[in-house]
């Protein structure tokens, strides 16, 4: 079904932004396909403001953009840009929830400072939002009700914790810290330590033990009996299943360097989730 100039000026953005997560978009159902377009837009938006702002202020005043992008959706009055005016249909029409949105908006505050969550509880919190809401908006554009929602839920955060866990490498260079205060004391990890690109054992440990539990999680959550419908939806997720079950043949060891996305590999596959639920 061809999109509307709306969905398709929306979807040609998200190619630009993340062309692996807009092919998994295409995975879902055609009515699906456009809501789905919108909110993993804008979750690609949000998650490339820290790398493109020179100070947190300026991140600031763009998450306060987005706050007040989604604000004009309410009102009637959405902003002329591809991802706002794609995502006044879905919000207007009650597919995608302003709250759960905003929630996702308020944890990016978190990606503009340096500072780590001060524990495990304030880690928990920032994953649920990045990931978590992002899941459980999924699951409603497909159907899914509030139980199912939850689920979905639990399942975003799990990809999101896979993700943390990965780039603790890559972050630790750009002297980003997104692991808890309480969990790298515990390591006997200082933050300065892993900007110097010194990993202790203990935290190596506790990466191995976080990332094969968040890999785990994924996988059953994977495995719940969605709809056909929905595990189209989901196919995205297929995407940091990949990427975890190749970060575990190296125990999720910082020092080992990630494998680019293989986008052959991965609509593979999404196709295999999508229509039959088997990974």
């Amino acid at each position: 079904m061809p999109f509307d100039a709306v969905t398709q000026a929306c979807a040609s953005h998200l190619k630009d932004l993340d062309k692996p997560r807009y092919i998994a978009c295409l995975f879902a159902q055609p009515a699906d396909q456009a809501p789905l377009i919108a909110l993993h837009a804008f979750h690609s938006e949000l998650s490339r403001i820290r790398d493109s702002v020179s100070e947190p202020m300026l991140g600031e005043i763009r998450l306060t953009w987005w706050r007040e992008a989604l604000d004009g959706i309410v009102a009637g009055q959405p902003r002329r840009h591809p991802v706002v005016e794609a995502l006044a249909g879905p919000i207007q029409d009650k597919r995608l929830d302003v709250t759960q949105l905003n929630a996702m908006i308020d944890a990016r505050e978190g990606d503009l400072y340096d500072d780590a969550p001060v524990d495990m509880a304030a880690a928990q919190d920032y994953i649920r939002a990045i990931g978590g809401s992002l899941y459980a908006q999924v699951i409603a554009v497909t159907g899914g009700d509030e139980a199912t929602q939850e689920q979905g839920r639990a399942l975003g955060a799990a990809a999101a914790q896979l993700a943390v866990v990965e780039a603790v490498g890559y972050h630790a260079q750009r002297r980003e810290v997104h692991l808890a205060v309480d969990a790298l004391e515990a390591a006997g990890q200082a933050p300065e330590m892993l900007f110097q690109g010194a990993f202790t054992p203990g935290l190596k440990a506790t990466l191995g033990k976080m990332g094969t539990q968040s890999l785990s999680t994924l996988q059953e959550s994977l495995c719940l009996p969605w709809s056909k419908r929905q595990r189209a939806g989901l196919a995205p997720a297929i995407l940091a299943l990949i990427s975890g079950r190749d970060a575990a043949k190296h125990d999720f060891d910082p020092e080992q360097p990630s494998p680019p996305v293989n986008v052959a590999r991965f609509i593979v596959r999404a196709w295999i989730y999508s229509r039959f639920g088997r990974l």
